[in-house]
């Protein structure tokens, strides 16, 4: 049975055609692999950028978010989804729940922050310490519990370290109580 073929010369433009649409599609997939592997920096450098409150630019005519933390106090959902720390550094009652609220029991005991970072004995990057603080981030609510209490210590009992905000360390505070 007889197949048309077309001309040489137009079979070589479609070869050609499809070595450079191949040669696109590599380049691609190696952009897309570098982009999934830049991913936990990514995360690392919006977290930071989230912590240091540039996110958004602040309107002149709103409060700064210390003030607003200082005029209203610690908000009380911002206590810490967390159970206490016993002193050979587990936690009581088993590993931590995620909940899209903290429970009651766990919302009259408050884990701070600093304490966690305290017990690390070094400073840690702020996904680390998210983590070890148990919140989940793939809950809003415990992202926005976990800035909230970040939030309530910075500068008073937690500090920022590194010039690089991006890839920024917590460390407690030596003088705060």
């Amino acid at each position: 049975m007889p197949f048309p073929l077309p001309p040489i010369e137009e079979q070589e433009t479609i070869v050609q055609a499809a070595h450079l649409r191949l040669d696109v599609l590599r380049a691609q997939t190696v952009a897309v692999r570098m982009s999934i592997e830049r991913l936990p920096e990514m995360e690392r450098e919006l977290l930071a950028a989230a912590v240091a409150g540039e996110l958004l630019p602040q309107d002149p005519e709103d409060e700064s978010a210390a003030q607003l933390l200082d005029r209203l106090g610690e908000p009380v959902e911002a206590a810490s989804p967390l159970r206490p720390m016993e002193s050979d550094g587990k936690r009581e009652g088993g590993p931590v729940k995620h909940k899209s609220k903290p429970s009651p029991k766990v919302g009259k005991t408050k884990v701070q922050l600093s304490e966690l970072l305290r017990d690390a004995g070094r400073p840690l990057a702020l996904p680390e310490l998210f983590a070890l603080a148990g919140f989940n981030r793939d809950e809003p609510e415990q992202v926005e519990l976990f800035y909230l209490a970040l939030r309530s210590e910075l500068d008073r009992t937690i500090k920022q370290t590194g010039a690089d905000a991006e890839n920024a360390f917590l460390e407690v505070i030596t003088n705060a109580t």
